[in-house]
C-alpha cells in the first residue's frame, strides 16, 4: 500500500457511527458526498455527478469528529485510501476502499465554526497495525452475531454507489496488497466516461496513472 494522501471536500451524507475495536480503540465512520461542479459554455457553474466515499477516523480524531460533525454539514477530509478484500462463502471476491482520515474539519467557505479544546481521552497503547488487524472480529459484534457488512463504498475510488456486498461469517480476508490490486483493476475496467472526483488526469487511487 502506498502512502498516498488525498483531500476531499464535500458534505457528510450519514450520521456518524462510533465503535470500539477488540483492542479498545475508538473508531468513527461516515459517508461523504462529493459533488463536482464545472463551468458551462455560457460561464455558469453547473452541478455535476456526486461521488460517495466512506471515511473512517481513529482515536482522538474519531472522538472529536463524533462530537463536532453532523449529517449535512460541509467538511474537508484529508486521509489515506485503505483497501480491504475478502472472499465470501460462495467463493466470490470483493473489494472495498475506505479513506482513513488524518484530519477532518468544517469547510469555512460555507459557514462558521467555533473551536473548543477537547478533554483528554485515554487511548490504548497498541500499534495501528494491531488495531486494524483486530477490527475484523469487532465488526461482527457491531452488526450482529456472524455478520460484518462491508463498507458502503464503490469498488473504485469515487465511483457512484452501487449494490453493496456484505461480508459473512464464512468469508475470508485477503491481504491488503491484493485488495489494492483488485480496486485498481476495477478502476481500469469501468465504463468510458465514468471519471472519479479527481478527473481524467489524476494518477489514480494508489498512484497508478490510468491510460
Amino acid at each position: 500500500m502506498s502512502d498516498t494522501t488525498i483531500t476531499l471536500r464535500g458534505r457528510v451524507g450519514t450520521e456518524l457511527a462510533a465503535h470500539k475495536t477488540a483492542s479498545g480503540q475508538v473508531t468513527t465512520r461516515f459517508r461523504l458526498a462529493v459533488t463536482n461542479w464545472f463551468a458551462a459554455s455560457n460561464g455558469e457553474l453547473v452541478q455535476g455527478r456526486t461521488h460517495w466515499y466512506s471515511v473512517r477516523a481513529w482515536d482522538r480524531l474519531a472522538d472529536n469528529a463524533l462530537h463536532s460533525i453532523k449529517k449535512g454539514e460541509p467538511v474537508i477530509v484529508v486521509g489515506r485510501p485503505t483497501a480491504n478484500a475478502w472472499i465470501d462463502k460462495n467463493g466470490e471476491r470483493h473489494a472495498e476502499l475506505v479513506i482513513t482520515a488524518q484530519s477532518i474539519g468544517h469547510d469555512l467557505a460555507n459557514g462558521r465554526a467555533a473551536y473548543a479544546r477537547a478533554p483528554r481521552i485515554e487511548i490504548p497503547d497498541v500499534s495501528r497495525e494491531t488495531s486494524i488487524a483486530s477490527s475484523a472480529p469487532a465488526l461482527q459484534t457491531e452488526h450482529g452475531e456472524g455478520s460484518a457488512p462491508a463498507a458502503q463504498v464503490p469498488l473504485a475510488l469515487g465511483e457512484e454507489l452501487r449494490e453493496e456486498a456484505e461480508m459473512g461469517e464464512d468469508d475470508v480476508y485477503e491481504d491488503e496488497v491484493e485488495a489494492e490490486r483488485r480496486i485498481v483493476r476495477d478502476g481500469e475496467t469501468r465504463p468510458e466516461g465514468d471519471e472519479d472526483a479527481y478527473g481524467a488526469d489524476n494518477p489514480g487511487v494508489f498512484g497508478h496513472r490510468r491510460v
